[in-house]
């Protein structure tokens, strides 16, 4: 894949994010998962932005420079500990929709991470380079949509490692 068709796709994929993670904080019904998707969303937002100038970039001079991209400091841990307190409130019909919500990004996140990972390993140069900070920062995303569904479920696991074994 060219450089040009590479970037074009990847803002397709942050757009679609984008949108998902704002439709997400609409529809939640609480204050941490709305300031949650929120984030995610501006994050998202700063991902197209970085995109769309590397295009335009690309197109006026041929040269694709990869400079610092801005993203948003989400604090997993400060969000888990909201989402805890938010959940004792919280009956099994709000953690459904919640739950359907952050299943849905996670689909998005592992998608755009997929093809991100694909790049990298197809790029050179400049283009890897690009393409390696967006996967090393949807992983992230990954990481935190999936600690958020552990937590809702109750499934034992924090960040993908197990809480408790019983054995």
């Amino acid at each position: 894949m060219r450089i040009e068709e590479a970037i074009k796709t990847a803002i397709e994929f942050e757009k679609g994010i984008r949108d998902l993670y704002h439709q997400a904080a609409d529809a939640v019904g609480n204050r941490v998962g709305e300031n949650l998707m929120r984030s995610l969303a501006e994050d998202e937002q700063n991902h197209v932005d970085y995109l769309e100038d590397k295009m335009r970039q690309w197109h006026e001079t041929g040269l694709l420079n990869v400079d610092e991209l801005p993203t948003v400091n989400i604090n997993s841990e400060r969000i888990i500990k909201d989402v805890e307190a938010v959940a004792k409130r919280l009956s099994e019909k709000d953690h459904g929709l919640e739950q359907q919500l952050l299943s849905k990004a996670l689909k998005a996140e592992l998608a755009t991470s997929k093809f991100y990972s694909e790049m990298v390993e197809s790029m050179q140069n400049e283009g890897q380079r690009l393409f390696q900070r967006f996967l090393d920062i949807e992983n992230e995303h990954i990481n935190i949509v999936q600690a958020q569904m552990d937590y809702l479920t109750k499934s034992g696991y924090w960040f993908g490692i197990k809480e408790f074994d019983m054995e």
